[in-house]
C-alpha cells in the first residue's frame, strides 16, 4: 500500500550487509531488544523496528489489520534498501514475523520465532489471554473497562511514563517507559488482529525458509506443546526450549542471540 505509514527504525551496521529484522512484542518497541541482539553479528546490518501503532511508529487511525501490519513493515523495509531479510520476532512480533515470510515469500530469508504464542482458534486465544490479568480478561472480551482504562492511561502518558521503571521493575527502565507508547486503536486491534485472530497453523505451509522456535519451558502465555504439536512434519522448521518465560528476551538474551546466530549461518 503506498500510504502505509513509515515505521521507526534503529539501525546498526554496514548499509551493504546482510539484514536481520527485530519485532517486538504488544506494548514493545525496539527498546525491547538489548545489547546481545543489537551486537548479535558483525557480518549482519541489523534493523530494530517499532510495529506500527507502537513505540516511535506512527498511530494512524486505522484497524491495524494483519494486512495494515505487513504493508507497514514491507514499505518500510522497501525505504530502506532492505530487499531480503532474516527476520526475529518475539511474541505478537513472532505472529507478525510468520505473517511477513507467509505475504512476502521472496522478501524472507530465515525466521527466529521467541516466545510464540499458537492458538488454534479465536475462542481458544481469548480464554488463554483472558487467564493472564483482569485487564487482559477485558481486552479479550472487548469491554468497555478495558477501553477507559487504556484512554486513561493514554491521556496521562506525560505523568506515567517517568513512573513507569519503578512500576514495572522485572525490565530495563527505557522498555517499562515505552510500554505506554500506544494508543487504544493500535493495541487492541493488534491484540484483536495479530494474536487472537491469526492461526500460526494457516501461514506455516506458505512458509518455505528455515524456522527456529524458541519457546520457554516456563511459559504459560505461549508453551511449547501447541508448537510442537504444530510444525510437526515440517522439515524446514525446528523447536529449541530453554528455561524461561514469556519474557525470555530480557532473562536470556544472549542464549537467544546464540542460537538466532546459528540460524543466519545456516
Amino acid at each position: 500500500m503506498s500510504d502505509s505509514p513509515i515505521l521507526h527504525v534503529e539501525s546498526f551496521g554496514r548499509l551493504d550487509s546482510p539484514c536481520i529484522v527485530f519485532l517486538h512484542g504488544l506494548a514493545g518497541s525496539t527498546a525491547s531488544w538489548g545489547t546481545p541482539f543489537r551486537q548479535i553479528t558483525n557480518s549482519h546490518r541489523v534493523l530494530l523496528v517499532d510495529v506500527s501503532g507502537f513505540g516511535r511508529s506512527p498511530k494512524p487511525a486505522i484497524d491495524y489489520t494483519l494486512q495494515d501490519h505487513v504493508a507497514a513493515l514491507n514499505a518500510t523495509l522497501l525505504l530502506h534498501n532492505v530487499e531480503q531479510a532474516h527476520v526475529v520476532g518475539h511474541s505478537m512480533g513472532a505472529l507478525l514475523a510468520l505473517a511477513f515470510a507467509a505475504h512476502q515469500p521472496t522478501r524472507v530469508q530465515g525466521l527466529a520465532l521467541l516466545a510464540m504464542p499458537w492458538h488454534a482458534s479465536e475462542a481458544e486465544a481469548r480464554t488463554k489471554i483472558g487467564e493472564q490479568s483482569l485487564f487482559n480478561r477485558w481486552l479479550a472480551l472487548e469491554t468497555p473497562l478495558a477501553r477507559v482504562a487504556c484512554s486513561v492511561m493514554c491521556h496521562l502518558r506525560p505523568w506515567l511514563m517517568p513512573l513507569m521503571p519503578r512500576l514495572i521493575r522485572d525490565v530495563p527502565a527505557d522498555v517499562a517507559r515505552d510500554v505506554l507508547r500506544h494508543n487504544w486503536l493500535s493495541y487492541s486491534r493488534s491484540l484483536k488482529h495479530l494474536i487472537i485472530e491469526l492461526k500460526p497453523a494457516e501461514l506455516l505451509p506458505l512458509v518455505n525458509v528455515p524456522l527456529l522456535f524458541i519457546q520457554g519451558m516456563k511459559d504459560k502465555t505461549a508453551p511449547p506443546a501447541p508448537v510442537a504439536s504444530g510444525i510437526e512434519g515440517y522439515a524446514n522448521a525446528q523447536l529449541q526450549t530453554i528455561n524461561a518465560g514469556h519474557d525470555m528476551i530480557f532473562t536470556h538474551a544472549q542464549s537467544l542471540a546464540n542460537g538466532i546466530r546459528n540460524l543466519l549461518n545456516q
